[in-house]
């Protein structure tokens, strides 16, 4: 039965006995079987490796071979065994309890708060390098084929720093950011770009509500006083670390993905490629959707207990 991958579960129905572990008999039977059949390790080890990974996924499967002297393809093997797969890790910001609080805090407060008419704002730099998953369809054999190549730019790598807003309506305006931005020149977009284009999606809202990350550009006392001051945008008191609640961050993650390298090639060309990805967005249900999630993340957040959701 080993030979033909059935697993040690259907050896216990077939065979009519318990299949626990701490039964000294099935262990020591089991044990017997893998010797017969030339495998590798021991019930005892395939527990150990299974914990080693539940304890610690980003342990590297060099170190637990080592330690068990076996091969990774017979670790990688128990661990598939086991229901364990290779994938590639969330990346998250570094959460503090602070942080967690601050983030509980806020999803209890605005659980039931209506996002429809909340403008979110942020700032995305792309870039000719390293924006986006690239790849191409192509024959055998021919990887190193100059048409196959993408070159890597990086030591001549150029960015085009943007500034948008969003709102369940969908994308704003998008405007793009010459050179390292600060807070005269955010309250500067505030005024011409912000204000003025809100004003025509909402024309009959006051105050409309507004969602910005806190960038120490967005939190300077300068851009606190310009929100203060007006009459038409509010400002949202937004916890820190709190990318997933932003669904703008989603929306520059669907750019990202629809990146195409090629369109690169000049700083004039990659601006122009993101302000394309962005108008395309428009007359979609994309952004509504985005939004209309808030309320499902803020209770991802609250059943978290302030930590990480999947958003």
């Amino acid at each position: 039965m080993w030979d033909v991958n059935i697993s040690e579960r259907d050896v216990c129905k077939r065979i009519q006995q318990s299949c626990g572990y701490k039964d000294g008999r099935m262990r020591a039977m089991f044990n017997i079987i893998k010797v017969m059949v030339g495998l590798k390790t021991t019930l005892a080890q395939d527990d150990e490796i299974i914990e080693t990974y539940q304890r610690n996924p980003f342990k590297r499967t060099q170190e637990v071979a080592n330690a068990h002297q076996v091969s990774t393809t017979t670790i990688r093997r128990r661990l598939k065994s086991a229901g364990l797969k290779n994938r590639v890790p969330a990346r998250k910001p570094l959460l503090t309890d602070r942080h967690k609080q601050l983030r509980l805090t806020f999803a209890h407060a605005y659980l039931n708060f209506d996002f429809t008419n909340v403008v979110f704002l942020d700032e995305k730099v792309f870039s000719s390098s390293s924006d986006g998953r690239v790849s191409l369809w192509r024959i055998n054999n021919t990887r190193y084929n100059q048409a196959n190549i993408l070159e890597d730019r990086r030591s001549g790598r150029i960015t085009c720093g943007v500034w948008g807003w969003m709102s369940s309506s969908g994308p704003g305006e998008l405007c793009e950011i010459t050179g390292r931005l600060n807070s005269v020149e955010y309250t500067g977009i505030l005024s011409d770009i912000l204000l003025p284009t809100v004003r025509i999606s909402y024309p009959n809202i006051s105050p409309i509500y507004v969602v910005q990350d806190n960038s120490p550009i967005h939190n300077s006392r300068l851009t606190l006083e310009w929100f203060n001051n007006s009459d038409t945008l509010k400002l949202i008191n937004f916890p820190p670390k709190s990318p997933d609640l932003n669904p703008i961050e989603n929306l520059w993650g669907l750019m990202v993905q629809q990146w195409d390298a090629t369109q690169s090639r000049t700083r004039d060309s990659l601006c122009c490629h993101a302000f394309e990805i962005w108008e395309s967005f428009r007359g979609s249900q994309i952004c509504f959707n985005m939004v209309a999630s808030m309320q499902e993340r803020l209770q991802d957040v609250i059943d978290a207990n302030g930590g990480y959701t999947r958003f």
